[in-house]
């Protein structure tokens, strides 16, 4: 496939994950988090099944939408799913570490399809590799109707419950506008959601423009994946003592560095993306960790996912650019343009953090 092609798929993963994000959030305020996470399940089946029983580009277009719209029932809602789990339990100061070891899970699964997944290309047996991941899916399915079942009830009482989807969208954007603290948390973790992603397939991109091969990338992948593993661990028990300035400067701090890098040696490049990846959990469990503690349950589901779309959004704009200027250049340079307005970015984001705090101590 093309540049342009491959960015088209993309675009179309990222934008049906853009429609569905609104509306995961409401049913799962709605019906519980439960359902939201069984749904998405179903999504990532009938992906794979599509991916198997006839691939081509409409089934691949198909599919990616179909993940798009999984990505919108997970981002978010297992850190909203966890938080009041352990809320009715009394137990809200674990959830770093519950969501740290659930990262440790979902990275131990990567790694080990990496690895499978990779052997099983090299002997040629790819489809066995897509059923056994269909398989898995199904499993999945099967654990998500074992997990407990509760609404927003149970937690604590609103009228908006009682009210219709778009009253509650509608005072869950005004609750963010008006709140600046909010508004930033949820600007900044949509931003490094969205740059979490945008790597993540920007990584395997650029391997296979370099002609890494399939074997080779399943197993960087997988690397990565393991030493991930090592880094939720850590992530889950170090949250607590994690500022959120660390975390604001963090972020363009390793921006830079993968600019730096990639107009230096495309190894470099793939290291320091890597680095980014691998940093993800933290960043990520220090704003949700500070978002989930002052943010109503009943509104939870429904301003996460207000932040998943933006994020969307950063996607959209992220791969349009990046194949856009990769279709008549190359990927590094378009990783080097792409990530130079990032970069930017998060300096007004660094003086909008400051702004808003000093706001605040002073009065």
């Amino acid at each position: 496939m093309s540049p342009l092609s491959i960015a088209t798929l993309l675009i179309i993963q990222k934008s049906s994950k853009m429609i569905f994000d609104i509306p995961s959030g409401l049913i799962a305020d709605f019906y519980g988090r439960r359902s939201i996470l069984i749904l998405g399940a179903i999504f990532n089946a009938t992906m794979l099944f599509l991916f198997w029983f006839k691939p081509s580009f409409i089934s691949f277009a198909i599919g990616m939408a179909l993940w798009g719209m999984s990505m919108s029932c997970f981002f978010g809602h297992v850190g909203a799913y966890a938080y009041d789990f352990l809320r009715i339990k009394k137990s809200e100061k674990q959830f770093s570490v519950f969501m740290g070891l659930y990262y440790v899970m979902q990275n131990l699964a990567i790694m080990i399809a990496c690895f499978v997944g990779g052997q099983l290309y090299i002997i040629g047996s790819l489809d066995m590799a897509i059923v056994l991941s269909l398989f898995m899916m199904l499993v999945t399915v099967f654990i998500g109707m074992q997990l407990p079942k509760y609404k927003n009830r149970q937690i604590e009482s609103s009228f908006l419950i009682k009210k219709n989807s778009f009253k509650v969208t509608v005072a869950s954007i005004f609750d963010c506008i008006q709140n600046p603290k909010i508004m930033f948390f949820v600007v900044l973790l949509a931003s490094s959601t969205a740059l979490f992603m945008f790597f993540f397939d920007l990584n395997t991109v650029l391997m296979n423009d370099h002609n890494y091969g399939a074997e080779r990338v399943s197993y960087v992948v997988g690397v990565v994946s393991g030493i991930r593993i090592i880094s939720n661990l850590i992530s889950g028990y170090a949250t607590p003592y994690i500022s959120m300035t660390c975390i604001v400067f963090l972020i363009p701090i390793l921006v830079l560095l993968i600019i730096i890098n990639a107009a230096i040696n495309i190894n470099l490049t793939i290291i320091s993306i890597s680095i980014y990846l691998i940093f993800f959990t933290l960043i990520d469990l220090v704003i949700t960790t500070k978002m989930q503690s002052f943010i109503s349950s009943t509104l939870r589901a429904t301003v996460m996912s207000i932040s998943n779309l933006l994020a969307s959004l950063a996607l959209i704009l992220f791969h349009l650019t990046n194949g856009i200027i990769a279709n008549q250049d190359s990927y590094i340079s378009a990783t080097i343009n792409t990530l130079s307005i990032v970069f930017c970015f998060f300096i007004i984001l660094i003086v909008w953090y400051y702004k808003i705090f000093k706001n605040a101590r002073n009065s």
